[in-house]
């Protein structure tokens, strides 16, 4: 018997199946992302980063991830299973139903929230390695600054902040969050802000051991 959509079942098996399907190249993405952070730090300074906390901090992040990508499968069925309903007491030919919920799993939003959900994972890669470092003080918020940045996010190119803060804002628009995507299909990163004196530190740490 075809599992019907109208049933919460259905809506946690597909959560379910996306995860397992999806979940080893986002744990890729992440970690891709981490590897890339500490190419951002000063040269030769890779070696100071703990790679044991960058591993435990991405997966603890992981598994906080997954409640934000159920929140994806959560709002598509919100808009759903009403287009279901209403088409069922209609007695419309099904491709008007297909008509009706071609914005919802379309090709092109695909490609938005794979773009936001990457920038995501890669930005947390980032501040990870950046944290587990001990070098890193703060980020630094980063634009194409082409024709296509958004009047959201051109304020806060060069913006700094504290490592791991909510502080990137704009003067009205209270953002607060700590680093991109600010929207769907944001294009921004970040760069690390790198404390000399928390490098000496690190040094003279390695040194005395």
């Amino acid at each position: 018997m075809p599992e019907d959509p109208r049933q919460l079942s259905f809506w946690q098996l597909t959560k379910d199946r996306l995860w397992n399907g999806f979940s080893r190249t986002l744990i890729e993405i992440a970690f891709s992302g981490a590897r890339n952070g500490s190419r951002a730090l000063p040269k030769g300074a890779q070696v100071l980063v703990n790679w044991d906390g960058v591993n435990h901090g991405i997966l603890d992040y992981l598994r906080r991830y997954r409640n934000t990508w159920d929140g994806i499968v959560d709002w598509t069925r919100d808009r759903t299973v009403p287009l279901i309903d209403e088409w069922i007491r209609s007695g419309e030919p099904l491709d008007a139903l297909e008509k009706k919920l071609e914005f919802y799993y379309s090709p092109e939003r695909a490609q938005r929230i794979a773009t936001t959900e990457v920038t995501k994972l890669y930005a947390e890669g980032n501040q990870t390695t950046w944290k587990e470092s001990g070098m890193v003080s703060g980020n630094r918020w980063m634009t194409a600054m082409d024709e296509k940045v958004c009047p959201i996010c051109e304020p806060l190119d060069g913006m700094e902040v504290e490592l791991g803060e909510n502080g990137f804002t704009t003067e009205g628009g209270g953002i607060g969050v700590t680093g991109p995507p600010l929207h769907v299909s944001c294009r921004c990163w970040l760069q690390p802000i790198v404390d000399e004196e928390m490098v000496r530190g690190q040094i003279q740490e390695i040194l005395a051991e």
